[in-house]
């Protein structure tokens, strides 16, 4: 299967998994940084294959989010949106 260095399967133009220590170093730092800066309980990532979005939630917050989280799959096609848990505070 063909890639380019985007992250972008060029064949299906889906977001392959981060596979790379860069790319999975480089989200891990965002969320950490996000999570301490704002003393929230958990931080979501969401990618697009242009975007990635961080989200950080509330204690209270966490259970709804990790539900709207689980449904994603069944709502969007995975070459389109990915979503899950970065870290728990």
């Amino acid at each position: 299967m063909s890639k380019n260095g985007c992250g972008v399967n060029t064949k299906t133009g889906g977001w392959r998994k981060p596979v790379s220590v860069l790319e999975i170093s480089f989200i891990q730092r965002l969320a950490e940084r996000m999570r301490v800066e704002t003393g929230a309980a958990g931080i979501f990532s969401f990618r697009t294959p242009h975007v990635l979005f961080l989200l950080a939630a509330q204690e209270r917050h966490l259970r709804a989010v990790r539900g709207m989280v689980q449904k994603l799959d069944a709502r969007w096609p995975r070459k389109q949106l990915v979503g899950h848990e970065t870290m728990t505070g």
